[in-house]
């Protein structure tokens, strides 16, 4: 079945295995007019963002312009390329401006290509940073089930991969603190959160100090929820750690519920699954968080007794939204997002515009401030997967044993508890923080600030990872456009916004002839160009030196969310692929190259062929 554009971002439901395929919906509708779950197209169709021209960033609602904002980077990095396309067609804020944005490049790795400064670089970074350290630990552990035995070059564009991700995420939001409330701003181009729904959140931490700095209380704390299970892989017991509250008045969770109605659980409850010999009826809805006591089955929900509809993890299943209450994208009309199954829920929300009006794209909440408190630490908190989620795929997975995908459940448990030792069971990530009230301490008592406790302890506003002191960085220039070893815009990448000129060069001499780059290594403009030498014919791959503008960051262990500072990605894969093919052993070769890099191992860009 093809599916139509957008749809990799807006998935339906097209189960129905009673049916003849050519007359089921997804033969029959656009993919947004059905189905209920990923509609992350459809969000950002109902959008304005959608129809605004890069050019018209400046025409933006002020808040949407927020220096190291994803549509500030987006548009600085639409401009690095020229504004409108190469072939002067306009460009407007679009999907790949912020997933695939503009840079130079070839466009395929056949000889003679042509290099080109408008080329979406296939990164397609979003918000999943937490699933690479996983499949990374399955692979050592011999349980991944596909793509298996890791090559280092593929273990180094997962490290770049999680870390574009958490620089994604820092870019989504922003916090504004005025009185006894708190804004949070949408800067994406569709909700936020969005993307894959099951066990995905953000929400608010607040942390409230009196002026002795005694910690009053804490909504939306996060840590063990007091309950113990065992880890099947090697009996050892667990704490799972998740929301300790999620449903405290005092705490705001942004997510999506998605349930089951009891009309369509009804449908389900006779089908019969030909692989289990069992009904849909007998799947478990739910399980307690706490105990892992499977709750109702579909045939409970056919029966009547749960009521219109209940909630649950089965994905596939489900064909009913319970509750939306995430931020709606800039100007997203009512109309269009009905028509696309893209309502917040209930609809009332964000303005409540009806039919032909737009939602907000803030969400301003209430605070309510314990008695004695004089200021407060706030984060907003993402977590890409949850511990509920995990649970569910743990002992939902009811495969018998020794069939197909029958331990996926454990070994996915086993990875989530154990693929970080520094940061286990998927912690939350930073966002991004603000503060409330003023803390007591004073400038006649300085106090340097310490990264990662959540607490401004050096009185200036600013907590850990928006604490410039925290980063070692100080801004001094908007855009980081000059190659000098520093990070001018203290965004946590170093020279990402150079642009050498021109961009690349010659070397070698007839069929020996390459093309090279300028590149940016250590704050100096060098030329990489190796010349090649005649061959057996064979192809090989020549590297690519030139920083990426979401190049790995260094890891640093502790505090989730804990600013990264900038390093230097170079993979594994030009002498990994040399040596597969055929066998053929090879070094790099250090002709040509700067000391520095004579020995790094560097990326696969394109092809020529030696001899």
């Amino acid at each position: 079945m093809a599916l139509q554009p957008g749809t990799f971002n807006g998935l339906p439901n097209i189960l129905d295995p009673n049916q003849d395929p050519t007359t089921k919906a997804a033969f029959n509708n656009p993919p947004y007019a059905y189905g209920i779950v990923e509609r992350t197209f459809s969000e950002y169709k109902a959008g304005l963002i959608s129809e605004t021209l890069v050019t018209d960033f400046a025409n933006l609602p002020v808040e949407l312009q927020a220096p190291g904002g994803a549509l500030a980077f987006a548009y600085n990095a639409a401009m690095q390329a020229g504004g409108t396309y190469e072939d002067g067609s306009p460009r407007t804020f679009n999907c790949q401006g912020c997933h695939m944005r503009p840079d130079v490049g070839e466009g395929c790795n056949k000889n003679g290509a042509p290099t080109r400064a408008d080329l979406p670089k296939h990164d397609q970074s979003g918000g999943n940073y937490w699933m690479w350290p996983l499949i990374q630990y399955q692979d050592q552990q011999g349980t991944l089930r596909l793509g298996g035995g890791l090559t280092a070059g593929q273990i180094a564009a997962m490290d770049a991969g999680e870390q574009r991700s958490k620089q994604q995420l820092q870019m989504a939001a922003t916090l504004d603190v005025v009185g006894d409330t708190v804004t949070v701003t949408n800067l994406t181009g569709h909700k936020l959160i969005s993307g894959y729904p099951e066990g995905r959140r953000m929400w608010l931490n607040i942390k409230w100090y009196d002026d002795s700095e005694t910690l009053l209380r804490e909504d939306g704390a996060y840590g063990p929820i007091g309950a113990t299970f065992v880890n099947p892989v090697d009996n050892t017991p667990f704490e799972p750690q998740s929301l300790l509250d999620p449903y405290d008045p005092n705490t705001k969770v942004y997510m999506a519920h998605y349930a089951m109605t009891q009309e369509w659980a009804s449908t389900l409850a006779d089908v019969v699954d030909p692989a289990a010999g069992t009904s849909f009826g007998s799947i478990v809805l739910d399980y307690d968080r706490y105990t892992g006591a499977p709750g109702p089955t579909i045939a409970d929900l056919a029966g009547g007794s749960l009521g219109a509809y209940h909630e649950t993890f089965h994905f596939v299943l489900n064909n009913h939204v319970s509750s939306d209450n995430r931020i709606p994208p800039y100007g997203m009309r009512y109309d269009i997002a009905k028509t696309r199954n893209a309502l917040p829920v209930p609809e009332d929300q964000y303005g409540s515009p009806g039919p032909g009006g737009s939602f907000d794209h803030q969400d301003t909440v209430d605070l309510n401030p314990p008695q004695g408190a004089t200021y407060a630490d706030i984060t907003l908190y993402y977590q890409g997967t949850s511990w509920e989620y995990v649970q569910f795929l743990w002992l939902a997975n009811n495969t018998a044993p020794g069939e197909f995908l029958a331990d996926e459940g454990v070994n996915m448990l086993d990875a989530w508890i154990n693929a970080d030792p520094d940061a286990p069971m998927v912690p939350p990530f930073v966002m991004t923080t603000a503060s409330w009230g003023a803390s007591s301490c004073a400038v006649t008592e300085p106090t340097e600030a310490t990264c990662d406790d959540g607490v401004d302890n050096d009185c200036d506003g600013l907590v850990d990872t928006a604490d410039p002191d925290c980063s070692g960085c100080t801004p001094s220039a908007a855009d980081d456009v000059t190659c000098d070893g520093i990070d001018d815009d203290c965004n946590g990448l170093i020279d990402d916004g150079y642009v050498p000129v021109p961009t690349s060069s010659t070397c070698g001499i007839g069929e020996c002839g390459a093309t090279g780059f300028l590149e940016c290594v250590d704050g100096s403009t060098v030329d990489v160009c190796t010349p090649g030498s005649p061959g057996n014919g064979r192809t090989v791959r020549r590297p690519d030196l030139r920083r990426q503008p979401g190049q790995r960051l260094r890891r640093l262990r502790g505090r989730p969310g804990h600013r990264l500072r900038a390093g230097r990605l170079f993979d594994l894969l030009f002498q990994a692929d040399l040596q597969r093919a055929g066998g053929l052993q090879v070094e790099q070769q250090e002709q040509g190259l700067p000391a520095a890099l004579a020995a790094v191992p560097v990326t696969i860009r394109d092809s020529r062929r030696v001899g």
